[in-house]
């Protein structure tokens, strides 16, 4: 995870949500991110860094000449995934489908 917060440039809280989001299973609480983080030291972060890119070039994955990163922000409303709305979506679609099966074609 250190190594995707400093390939991301993100902060520890944001890489705590975006895991968070992302992982099913439990994720490290921020504080305790940068914890490890201090524990680990920056130089032991991009030797990591540097050996994963290393092991990706030696498996032919990437040619890894170059890196480039996309630092577009767009405001947006996020929509967390929750069991209430998974059930209102999922009736939803029902809804609509049950609805449009039931329509005759039109000649």
């Amino acid at each position: 995870m250190l190594i995707l917060k400093r390939v991301r440039s993100w902060s520890y809280e944001t890489l705590e949500r975006e895991v968070c989001a992302n992982v099913v299973e439990k994720v490290p609480h921020a504080k305790t991110l940068v914890r490890l983080g201090q524990a680990v030291g920056p130089e032991a972060i991009r030797e990591l860094h540097d050996r994963r890119v290393a092991m990706v070039q030696e498996r032919e994955v990437i040619r890894g000449r170059k890196m480039r990163v996309d630092t577009t922000v767009v405001e947006s409303n996020i929509h967390y995934p929750t069991d209430s709305g998974w059930l209102h979506d999922g009736a939803r679609v029902l809804t609509r489908t049950m609805k449009g099966s039931s329509r005759k074609p039109v000649a």
